[in-house]
């Protein structure tokens, strides 16, 4: 194919893809979107199998946000666990969660993922990030867009009365301004915080597709330490993120 036929082909791509053209704007390298966290409309475009670095099976899921400043944006997060039991515990989860029946022979889990992606159900979701991973919850599903609903309402017909006059708004009071605490407790604070930031940045690997660690709830910063050690990790596929999070970890030397 020529140079200008290529270019052609382009331009023709572009009318389509402007919108995420503009989107990717807020975007790190990652397909990450600074400040997308919170509840949103969206809608399910992807669910399929596949197996993490560690060789764990795992459901990719993707869902698009219908609404709103990141209108079109695109979340990808993952279901996955070290241990297959508590892997198909999370799917079972999540198919209830979107209002279907999981299936009883494991056989047609891939065809329930098809039928799903097909479906491209409306929902209300949770979205976190965890040290720039995000992570979806389903809230509630739709069976129409809630959206569209709300467009199509008629509008009230005024009434002929008179108008009554307007209520005052009621006025919060101030609220009190803390004391500000002194240089040293605040030293002792933040002393006491950071194994508990580096706890939080450790799970986030973990339940990341990069880590694809089991670990549990109740798991301390020295278990999940271990849990880390039992593996090698390419130092050539770690982002500087995964490097850096292993330093402060002191597990360095897991990186081959």
């Amino acid at each position: 194919m020529s140079t200008e036929n290529s270019n052609n082909d382009f331009l023709a791509f572009c009318n389509d893809a402007q919108q995420s053209w503009e989107i990717s704007q807020g975007m790190d390298e990652f397909g990450h979107i600074e400040g997308l966290e919170g509840m949103f409309l969206a809608k399910l475009i992807k669910a399929s199998l596949k197996k993490s670095k560690k060789g764990n099976w795992m459901v990719v899921r993707e869902h698009v946000i219908t609404e709103g400043d990141f209108s079109n944006a695109i979340i990808s997060d993952f279901l996955v666990a070290n241990d297959v039991t508590k892997l198909f515990a999370k799917i079972r989860s999540w198919i209830v969660s979107l209002g279907y029946e999981p299936p009883e022979n494991l056989k047609e889990l891939p065809s329930m993922l098809e039928q799903l992606q097909e479906a491209s159900p409306i929902l209300k979701i949770e979205v976190t990030v965890n040290d720039g991973f995000s992570s979806v919850e389903v809230l509630e599903v739709f069976d129409d867009d809630p959206t569209e609903e709300e467009e199509n309402k008629p509008a009230k017909a005024e009434k002929k009365e008179e108008s009554k006059p307007a209520k005052e708004t009621k006025k919060k009071k101030p609220k009190k301004e803390k004391k500000v605490k002194a240089k040293k407790e605040e030293e002792e604070e933040e002393k006491q915080t950071l194994p508990d930031e580096l706890l939080f940045k450790a799970k986030a690997f973990c339940v990341s597709e990069e880590g694809g660690v089991e670990i549990s709830d109740d798991d301390t910063l020295e278990d999940i330490k271990e849990k880390i050690n039992e593996y090698e990790w390419p130092k050539a596929e770690a982002s500087e993120d995964i490097i850096k999070l292993f330093e402060e970890l002191g597990l360095s030397s897991c990186l081959i």
